[in-house]
This record gives structure tokens, C-alpha cells and sequence, in this order.
């Protein structure tokens, strides 16, 4: 088998501001290399985790006996966001935007598992910088709900990511 997904986005005008908009859905019929699997979070994601770490895991035991999660990824993936983008002026000769956004997503080891009733939410803030080859980007993204033993990233409510570019 092999990775199909499906990503869409749009950007809505309104005056100076922006509302931009995507959705991403993705599923694996057939066995593929953990390399083709599906992983979520980070910056052109779900904002509410690091890189990767929206993923299926397994949780191991190092040599001093203490438990971590090791990340395989998915066989489906459902990625969508909302954000709201105005310019907040110049400050010492730089052009300065604010971010507003709403994420969710899931990534599931199926693609049956995936109920997109019960996705992780995430809603943050971001700055952003604009510079010749694209926006620097600085989010803080908050979980909503999905937090705790069992779940992906369980013990983190906040990340934190600095990127160049939109992330859609």
C-alpha cells in the first residue's frame, strides 16, 4: 500500500487582515515503512505539540528504568486549522504580524480508528517577522482537551515553535 491524502487550503481577505484556512486528511490502505507513515504536530500542523509527536507511540523503559515514548506514526491522519492573521506596525524597522489560531487533529495506527468527533484542540498565539525570504514565525500553542496518561505527548499542555514561512 501506499500514503493517499488530500490537503486544501484558502485565505479569506478582510481589509489588512487575513483568514486562512486548511484541512488535511490522509489514510494508508496496505502496509507501508514507518518512514511513509502519517505524523502530526509542529509547526505546519497541530500546534498544541512538537514535531511528530501527534503520532501513534509505544511507551519503552530506558536502562535506569524510566518510561519514553517512542513515536511509529499512523495509518490515518485528519489535520485542520483556523487562523486569523493582522499586521500589528513596524517596531525598529520591521514589519511585524499577530496570529490567532484554532487546530485539531488526530493521527490513529488505522484508518478505521480515526473519529473525527474526537480530535485534539489546540488554540494559540504567534508573532511574526517579515524578512526577504518569508514570515519568521514564533507560536505558542495551548491544548484544549485530549491531555494525560494515554495520550500522544500526554504530560504537555504548550509548545512553543520558531519557523520560517506560512504555514499555509
Amino acid at each position: 500500500g501506499s500514503p493517499v491524502s488530500v490537503d486544501t487550503f484558502d485565505t479569506l481577505p478582510l481589509g489588512r487582515a487575513v483568514v486562512a484556512l486548511r484541512a488535511r486528511l490522509g489514510a494508508i490502505l496496505g502496509d507501508v515503512p514507518t518512514s511513509q507513515r502519517f505524523y502530526g504536530g509542529g509547526a505546519n500542523g497541530q500546534r498544541g505539540f512538537p514535531e511528530r509527536q501527534l503520532s501513534p507511540f509505544v511507551t519503552g523503559y530506558g536502562t535506569t528504568g524510566d518510561p519514553y515514548d517512542v513515536v511509529y506514526g499512523g495509518a490515518a491522519q485528519v489535520d485542520v486549522g483556523a487562523e486569523f492573521r493582522a499586521p500589528l506596525g513596524r517596531w525598529l524597522g520591521l514589519d511585524l504580524g499577530g496570529v490567532a489560531f484554532l487546530d485539531g487533529g488526530d493521527v490513529t495506527a488505522t484508518a478505521g480508528a480515526l473519529d473525527l468527533g474526537h480530535l485534539h484542540w489546540a488554540t494559540g498565539l504567534g508573532l511574526r517577522v517579515a524578512t526577504l525570504i518569508g514570515p519568521i514565525r514564533i507560536d505558542v500553542g495551548h491544548r484544549l482537551n485530549r491531555t494525560g496518561a494515554g495520550e500522544p505527548n500526554g504530560d504537555e499542555s504548550f509548545a512553543f515553535h520558531v519557523s520560517l514561512g506560512e504555514a499555509y
